[in-house]
């Protein structure tokens, strides 16, 4: 873990050693990897990989998998709940909707992984915050009105 966070760091092959990172991540021994994860430093360096504006978006999605796998652990959370912010899931949302017309299933990707992230944030630490739901689901809706275009959207979706 330390090695692949250090590459990471580096510049090294980044979307591969994310790879490795989420890899150890999901072997038996996850709370202990998680943990180490986080006292590495690995919060901070992946929500700025998930929020630069210079990353792909493939590697906005590992680096947002990792951090999900991560939070899967209550122990995680409890130690690393206050490097993660609201705003910088906003940032992430802001970046792969904005000015982004095409019909690309990564975006919706990493759009999901950042909900189910803060979902397990809020059942790991019972902290429920009604504002960054409003402005994940109003980004949404933007998208989906930008997708269906002047036919105005596929039908029922908007009771959802």
């Amino acid at each position: 873990l330390a090695r692949a966070l250090a590459d990471v760091t580096n510049d090294k092959d980044v979307a591969h050693n994310l790879k490795v990172v989420c890899h150890l991540l999901s072997q038996d021994d996850t709370p202990s990897t998680a943990l180490e994860l986080g006292r590495r430093n690995g919060v901070p360096l992946l929500l700025s990989l998930a929020t630069s504006t210079a990353t792909e978006v493939t590697v906005k999605g590992l680096a947002l998998q990792c951090l999900h796998a991560s939070c899967s652990q209550p122990d995680f959370v409890v130690a690393n709940a206050r490097q993660i912010h609201q705003s910088d899931f906003l940032t992430v949302i802001d970046g792969v909707t904005a000015g982004n017309d095409d019909d690309d299933d990564d975006d919706d990707d990493v759009i999901m992984v950042v909900l189910s992230i803060y979902l397990r944030l809020i059942l790991s630490t019972s902290v429920d915050d009604g504002t960054l739901c409003q402005v994940l689901f109003t980004c949404l809706r933007r998208r989906r009105r930008r997708r269906g275009g002047a036919s105005g959207g596929g039908g029922g979706g908007a009771s959802r």
